[in-house]
């Protein structure tokens, strides 16, 4: 069988977890393993063996020099990897960013990318909600749209 390859993309706190579970939920059900793979769960393990705050703006400034660094595809590549290295038969890449990470997914004969919206004012809201990085719960309607504009969410 041929790896299912799910790439998920759409700006922060648009809903992309959301719709990877409810995908991974119902792909579990028919008795096939989801390995869920993203880009920020790279950048955030970096982050975090760095020892800096795993926060939004951080992770934006590190895939930028990544990309600076290291090439267009130094993210990409670390994710493809994991993607092509596991078992699973199917894998869930959400956080797609880059043209680049469309053409990953699209390099597997049997994939898939969805795009998932929400108006700026929810996202801010489901974001300040939710709590999942640091500094989420206090960052100011001024700070959400300053990030909405970080060179890796514009594309």
């Amino acid at each position: 069988m041929t790896k299912l390859i799910i790439g998920i993309t759409g700006p922060p706190a648009a809903g992309k977890e959301t719709v990877a579970q409810i995908i991974a939920d119902e792909l579990k059900a028919k008795d096939l393993r989801v390995y869920r793979g993203t880009f920020s769960d790279v950048l955030y393990e970096t982050l975090d063996i760095w020892g800096l705050a795993k926060d939004r703006s951080n992770a934006q400034r590190l895939a930028v020099v990544m990309r600076n660094a290291f090439g267009p595809t130094a993210l990409t590549d670390a994710v493809a990897a994991r993607a092509a290295n596991t078992d699973a038969h199917a894998v869930i890449i959400d956080g797609v960013r880059w043209l680049v990470d469309e053409d990953l997914i699209r390099s597997f004969p049997n994939n898939l990318v969805i795009a998932v919206g929400a108006s700026p004012k929810e996202r801010w809201g489901w974001a300040r909600a939710r709590k999942e990085k640091a500094g989420e719960e206090t960052v100011s309607w001024e700070e959400f749209q300053a990030q909405d504009q970080a060179e890796n969410e514009r594309f």
